[in-house]
């Protein structure tokens, strides 16, 4: 896991061993940056078959081997974040048990988990995105680790420590062999949740669940002989067939049957430049190996980048590719990224994502997610900052007077008096 460094990794080795120390039950840890996380999903019992591969009824012959040589549990996972502007960060499953503390210290195995849901405080209101299950895949060979004795799972170890045991108890090699067996190995399972707290700092939460692995050996009652070879028994590599090794060139058998690219990052926190994360699953016909490339568009400050690899097919079936992550310097308001099946070729697989990328401001960083009403899986936006209420400040304006009229009437003199009238008297 690419966590960032705790100090208390430094501890004593008696206290880290007595932090770590395997829950005899289910057992979640919240903290203050993750302040929920649910598990539901795995089985109480997965059960791994034994059995003599040599098809001798001779005990010299005896070579017992794994006939399961990987688990599948199915896994479904929901983180809640706390109330900040930070956000969800990224899940992960594990055998073993995960400690917020102490992080992978006490798993043998882990793989990311993008299915997981998560709650987020979004654009001032809560945003949760829907858990779908996870099939957590993980071969037997790559649960063992001699350095977490408590932790790992050798199941050839077990079941020769059994037989040990048994004949201690006054039994033989031949008896144990010849009947049928069952050994019950408790083990843990568990998931991880991150949030961030800063813009490079996280907090976690985990869930741990007691896990039975059933080691069940079929024997054979028609064994007879004193002698007996077990193959692996000390807890050596466990013989798994091994990938057939192209000639130099793909038969003409082998070809791509379906391709998918996803996009992992539906969310991020931070500032320019962003990082997004793809993962390709490809499904043959055939054995062989598949060469591929993943390509990332390139923009105005962001060049083209590309990232190539190789598959080995044991025969028909899909894999899934290592998760690829590329750097964007600004925004992609459509972008593409297409995944090219490069050898046996004509195949091609493609996904969409959008990307809005802005410097942060001061004393703080930018929480990109996925905006009300987009789909989480196709887009990355960074949130509007919230507007302030437009106010309209009104003042009461006094009409003016309406303006002086006046008015002339025309005035008609008075007609002239009379001439004087003069009389002489007579």
């Amino acid at each position: 896991m690419n966590l960032k460094p705790n100090p208390l990794r430094t501890l004593s080795t008696l206290t880290l061993g007595l932090a770590l120390a395997a829950p005899a039950l289910a057992q979640k840890i919240t903290t203050t940056a993750v302040t929920d996380i649910t598990f539901t999903g795995p089985p109480a019992v997965v059960e791994v078959l034994l059995k003599d591969a040599s098809g001798s009824n001779a005990i010299a012959q005896v070579n017992v081997q794994p006939v399961t040589t990987s688990l599948s549990i199915p896994v479904t996972s929901t983180v809640k974040c706390a109330k900040s502007q930070w956000g969800y960060s990224h899940s992960r499953v594990g055998f073993g048990a995960f400690n917020p503390t102490f992080l992978d210290a006490g798993v043998v195995h882990e793989e990311e988990n993008p299915q997981a849901g998560s709650t987020t405080w979004y654009g001032l209101k809560w945003i949760t995105e829907a858990a779908a299950q996870h099939m957590y895949h993980v071969s037997l060979n790559e649960l063992k680790n001699p350095a977490k004795p408590e932790r790992q799972l050798d199941v050839m170890a077990e079941f020769n420590a059994a037989m040990h045991t048994f004949i201690q108890q006054g039994g033989t090699k031949l008896d144990f062999l010849k009947g049928d067996r069952t050994i019950d190995v408790q083990r843990h399972i568990s998931v991880l949740g991150a949030c961030w707290t800063g813009a490079s700092s996280k907090g976690f939460a985990t869930y741990t669940k007691p896990l039975t692995v059933r080691i069940k050996y079929q024997g054979n009652p028609q064994l007879s002989g004193v002698n007996i070879q077990l193959g692996n028994m000390g807890g050596g590599q466990i013989q798994v067939p091994a990938p057939p090794k192209p000639s130099g060139a793909f038969t003409k058998n082998l070809a791509v049957v379906a391709s998918d690219l996803k996009l992992l990052t539906p969310h991020l926190v931070g500032k320019c430049p962003a990082k997004v994360q793809f993962q390709a699953d490809i499904q043959v016909d055939a054995a062989g190996e598949v060469n591929y490339t993943v390509n990332f568009p390139w923009n105005a400050n962001t060049p083209a980048q590309k990232r190539t690899g190789k598959l080995t097919f044991n025969g028909p079936g899909s894999q899934k590719t290592p998760i690829f992550e590329f750097t964007a310097n600004t925004g992609y308001p459509v972008g593409v990224t297409t995944l090219d099946i490069v050898q046996p070729g004509k195949n091609k697989a493609h996904t969409n994502f959008s990307v809005q990328c802005v410097q942060a401001p001061a004393g703080g960083s930018i929480q990109f997610g996925p905006k009300p009403g987009s789909d989480p899986q196709g887009s990355l936006l960074a949130p509007d900052a919230p507007k302030p209420p437009l106010t309209i400040q009104v003042t009461p304006v006094t009409p003016p007077p309406p303006p002086l009229t006046i008015r002339v009437t025309p005035v008609t003199p008075p007609p002239p008096p009379p001439p004087a009238r003069i009389s002489n008297p007579q």
